[in-house]
């Protein structure tokens, strides 16, 4: 910290010789008593006194004070102004000035004074030294004590400022050169920075392509894994010639169209167009329509207000509204009836499935014809309905949740004496038979042709899709066909798909998270297959899945020899077809 040293000045006259008039030492005996010098030893008042009035050199009234004594003095001036406010102007106050330290003199190495004999002095180099001191020493030897620059008696000036203040910058060039330094590293860091920043660009760039690189040697993995685990079982010749590889490799890419947000579609029994569950912008959602044979030329109808609308495509109105019951907000799944024209089903999330009549919308518990409630409270998340061979009218039901599988023989001649509380704590019609599960049930499919058979899928380890025949159904006892495995299942819902190609051979479809791609299975003889080949712009991969693969054969029979094969990630929708 730099040393400081303040010297206050009082005005003073040019001339300070013995000669000064009568009025200034008359000034000086009248406010003697009030002053004293910091610079000698404070002698008792009447001696200051005297020796302020005989001082011929003194100028000016002037009395030096320490900071505290100067804020004492104030102090005392302003309450004896406030007792008498007449008193200040009977007699000159006088003027108050600080001085914390005083100059040294570096002739003879004593403080110097404002007045009198020792006052301050400078000379033309700038250096200050006492009055009579500097006095002598020119008269003797001509030149500067400190620097030696030639000097004459002329060239020295009093000093008449009120403040002067000596600065000790030595540390100032260290300071200096320490600034320097630091600021020279802080410019080596930014460029230390910045050549980090483009080495960062420069990874992440290469990162994103490496893990391109990754993704397309994991598809080539699995791909030469499922060629040589099934290379032992068929030769290349075997393959070729086989029925159900055959029968997959007919199906060739028709179309892929981009989504914003899907979960659902599905496939018209005629196979002419094709209906979406869809995000139509921001905060809006609906059914998107688009023609097999055309489709650029799509449909849109934005979602209703109410919770249930049946829509009609043809002329784009809403034909049924209904609004859920207070305690049923949020409905799961829904299905149509092919033996009652005006049926449809709605089930919920409360592990109720709600039968409606088309002809009799009414809001709330009011719309509903039947309940049905399932063991557990969870969502129903799949309905199927199913006609049995041994009664032509009657019409089955089953319905999926997460823990199982439940199934109603005849949804339209249900008792009402069967509508009782269940284990979720609904009232409804229990159902006839129940198979419960252990893995997270997420699908369940059922056969176009064969409305009795059906698939259900497990989050096993590996994924377990069992066989159901609903026809064989006994005495409430509900057990698969047949099982088998498959791959690893994705986190999200994902639909299969079973239907019956043109020989008779049935087909389950699934998508496999591990493998990144549709894989089939012929249920007759577990026998494994991949799906069509995509085009380049239809390639699912494990960051979007399919979430729903649909069938359709056209008029329900292959006699005309078309039918539509379709998968949907949440972004694409990929549709293949077989026949003319």
């Amino acid at each position: 910290m730099p040393q400081w040293a303040d010297i206050l000045f009082g005005a003073a006259s040019s001339d300070d010789s013995s000669s000064s008039s009568s009025s200034e030492s008359e000034l000086d005996v009248e406010v003697s008593d009030s002053v004293v010098d910091v610079a000698s030893p404070s002698p008792s008042p009447h001696v200051a006194s005297a020796a302020v009035a005989d001082d011929d050199d003194d100028d000016d009234d002037i009395q030096i004070l320490t900071e505290a004594e100067a804020a004492a003095e104030v102090a005392a001036a302003a309450q004896r102004e406030a007792e008498d406010p007449n008193a200040s102007r009977k007699r000159k106050r006088p003027r108050v000035e600080t001085r914390p330290e005083p100059t040294e003199c570096t002739i003879c190495c004593e403080d110097c004074t404002i007045v009198g004999r020792h006052r301050l002095v400078a000379l033309k180099c700038g250096h200050l030294f006492g009055r009579k001191c500097i006095e002598r020493w020119v008269s003797e030897r001509h030149t500067c004590p400190n620097c030696s620059a030639r000097v004459k008696r002329t060239d020295i000036c009093l000093l008449f400022s009120d403040h002067v203040a000596v600065v000790d910058n030595a540390g100032l060039e260290d300071m200096t050169k320490k600034f320097e330094e630091q600021r020279q590293k802080c410019t080596k860091l930014e460029k230390d920075i910045a050549s980090v920043k483009q080495q960062l660009e420069t990874k992440t760039t290469e990162a994103a392509r490496m893990q391109g690189e990754l993704a397309k040697f994991k598809k080539f993995y699995a791909d030469v894994r499922y060629k040589l685990e099934h290379r032992a079982h068929a030769s290349a010749s075997e393959l070729n010639n086989d029925a159900f590889i055959a029968s997959i490799r007919k199906y060739k890419p028709v179309f892929d169209a981009p989504l914003l947000s899907a979960r659902v579609f599905s496939i018209a029994q005629s196979c002419a167009f094709v209906c979406i569950g869809e995000k139509l912008s921001e905060g809006s959602h609906g059914i998107m329509m688009l023609t097999s044979q055309d489709p650029t030329r799509g449909l849109r109808i934005p979602a209703h207000s109410s919770d249930l609308a049946v829509t009609s495509l043809r002329d784009k109105k809403v034909v049924v509204q209904v609004i859920f019951p207070s305690g049923r907000r949020q409905g799961w799944s829904c299905g149509f009836s092919e033996a009652d024209p005006y049926a449809m089903y709605s089930g919920f999330q409360d592990g109720s499935v709600a039968k409606y009549d088309m002809r009799k919308p009414a809001a709330g518990e009011q719309g509903i014809v039947k309940n049905f409630s399932l063991p557990e409270r969870q969502p129903v998340h799949s309905i199927k309905l199913f006609r049995g061979h041994q009664e032509a009218h009657s019409e089955g039901l089953a319905a999926a949740t997460f823990r199982g599988l439940s199934v109603w023989k005849d949804v339209a001649d249900v008792a009402s004496d069967t509508n009782r509380p269940v284990g979720n704590g609904s009232i409804g019609a229990t159902p006839f038979s129940h198979a419960p599960s252990d893995q997270a049930c997420f699908s369940l499919a059922s056969n176009q042709l064969r409305s009795s058979q059906m698939v259900v899928s497990s989050r096993a380890t590996p994924t377990k899709h069992s066989v159901f025949d609903l026809q064989t159904i006994g005495r409430g006892q509900l057990a698969p066909a047949t099982e088998f495995a498959g791959h690893k299942a994705p986190s999200v819902l994902s639909r299969s798909a079973v239907w019956s190609e043109a020989d008779g051979t049935p087909v389950m479809a699934s998508w496999s998270h591990d493998a990144e791609r549709v894989t089939l299975w012929n249920v007759a003889n577990h026998r494994e297959a991949p799906g069509p080949e995509p085009t380049a712009l239809c390639v699912a991969s494990t960051s979007m899945p399919v979430v729903d693969i649909q069938h359709a054969v056209a008029s329900d029979n292959w006699s005309s020899g078309t039918a539509l094969f379709g998968t949907m990630t949440s972004r694409q929708l990929c549709v293949y077809r077989v026949g003319p």
